[in-house]
């Protein structure tokens, strides 16, 4: 198992998330990007961070950076990016990101194999920490390492995610081990129990939320810098990347970045309409994209069932997953929405989900439909 987690950077106690806690030291010129990023809150609120980004100079990504390096590097200027373009508010925001992000935002994406721009790993897989490393991981045992807002529903939102990757990483072990051991009925049965068991772990998770995060703080504050550079309104012409390129009209961070997702859907074999589930691989790491992959070349769950225990324990893991996306489809009702309803402001994307995805509401239904439909009767 420790070659495949190996071959496609995934963490053997982690999953898809960043190693957490690791020792590492942010050498120069980087601690420039270190010292923007740990007052972020701060310059976005005062607008500090355009003269600040403006003045600073280009840093170039040498050859003697690590990987965790890279990790950081990315989330640290994505979330430096997203500060940039929105600090001004919606309606005031910049259509070009200077060169002095760019360039070294360029360099680390295109080493990762993701979009040059905020995505569910830079706010959530390479951004967080453990409090108490002698506790278990729990929401109130984690925060990001950096913010947007440093205001405790951001966190709160960021870590939901962060603790269903985390147990995800039990789900990939049961996929590798159904797929590289010769097991018995009991064994395969066994395996598709802990998956079911996760997934009992992903609902209970999501439904924290709630607890979390406050609604009115997630659509009037949050919600606008986890957007992309897709709305026609915003972004006519799409963005400006200096010195890069023009015009680019690409999506923000979504929960359908989500790696721990995609493999569900395609271990289960749940088909969705049109092309926005596979677009999101790009918002990936490739390494991670590569994975899912590699998942739909080996055995999927119904070559497994082998016989009406097993065939009762997959609907019950078909069933919690749909009811995860009940979950979701919940909370984008809850805060988009109905909270879009009692705003004082009219917002350009006030029906679109995180990151700039349009028709969210009917999205998500279909996903959901699509969950059950994978059922065995």
């Amino acid at each position: 198992m420790d070659d495949i987690y190996n071959q496609f950077d995934i963490s053997s106690k982690y999953g898809f998330l960043m190693e957490p806690n690791v020792k590492y030291s942010i050498r120069k010129p980087y601690d420039k990007i270190l010292e923007i990023c740990e007052k972020l809150p701060y310059l976005i609120k005062s607008h500090e961070i355009q003269n600040i980004v403006d003045d600073m100079e280009i840093i170039i990504i040498d050859n003697e950076t690590t990987d965790v390096e890279y990790k950081m590097l990315y989330s640290m200027l994505c979330l430096i990016q997203s500060g940039y373009i929105w600090h001004n508010g919606e309606g005031k925001h910049n259509k070009k990101v200077p060169r002095q992000i760019v360039i070294p935002l360029h360099k680390v994406s295109e080493y990762l194999g993701i979009q040059y721009i905020i995505t569910h790993y830079a706010i959530d897989c390479y951004n967080w920490k453990i409090i108490d490393e002698t506790k278990p991981i729990t929401l109130d045992n984690v925060k990001s390492i950096f913010t947007i807002t440093s205001n405790k529903s951001e966190i709160g939102f960021c870590m939901v995610a962060v603790v269903i990757e985390y147990y995800g990483k039990n789900i990939l072990d049961e996929i590798i081990r159904l797929n590289i051991l010769d097991l018995n009925e009991s064994e395969i049965l066994e395996s598709f129990i802990v998956i079911s068991n996760m997934l009992t772990i992903f609902n209970e998770t999501m439904d924290k939320m709630y607890e979390v995060c406050d609604p009115d703080f997630f659509y009037g504050e949050l919600r606008i810098f986890l957007a992309g550079w897709t709305n026609k309104v915003l972004f006519p012409e799409g963005m400006e990347l200096e010195g890069i390129n023009y015009n680019v009209a690409i999506e923000g961070a979504s929960a359908g970045q989500s790696a721990i997702i995609h493999v569900l859907d395609t271990f289960f074999c749940i088909n969705h309409k049109g092309n926005f589930h596979n677009s999101m691989r790009k918002f990936m790491p490739k390494k991670h994209a590569d994975f899912i992959i590699w998942v739909s070349q080996n055995k999927v769950a119904k070559d497994f069932v082998l016989n009406d225990g097993i065939k009762n324990i997959y609907n019950e893991c078909i069933d919690k997953l749909g009811k995860f996306r009940s979950i979701h489809l919940g909370f984008i009702k809850q805060y988009i929405i109905d909270t879009k309803q009692k705003a004082k402001y009219k917002s350009a994307i006030s029906e679109e989900g995180s990151g700039g995805t349009n028709n969210i509401i009917f999205t998500l239904k279909e996903f959901k439909n699509e969950t059950l439909n994978a059922m065995i009767i």
